[in-house]
């Protein structure tokens, strides 16, 4: 999987979906979209000079990193 490839853009294509969803004078509705991988960072193929945290930064997080940091980010990343 590249940088391209769809499900890596998941993040942003929901923010998509929750504008087309948000009516006015409804509560606003809040979506977002995370990937958690089992897979560890260093053994991702084909993502060439790609950095953790770039893919981090698309709600890419590694289960490898413990639950408490993950989770973290998760939850940081909703507030």
């Amino acid at each position: 999987m590249d940088l391209g490839h769809p499900k890596l853009g998941l993040y942003k294509e929901i923010k998509i979906i929750e504008a087309t969803l948000n009516k006015p004078n409804e509560p606003k509705l809040n979506l977002e979209a995370f990937i958690l991988s089992p897979t560890k960072f260093t053994d991702l193929l084909n993502l060439g000079s790609t950095e953790k945290a770039e893919l981090e930064q698309r709600h890419v997080l590694f289960m490898e990193d413990g639950a408490t940091v993950y989770l973290k980010k998760l939850f940081e990343c909703l507030s």
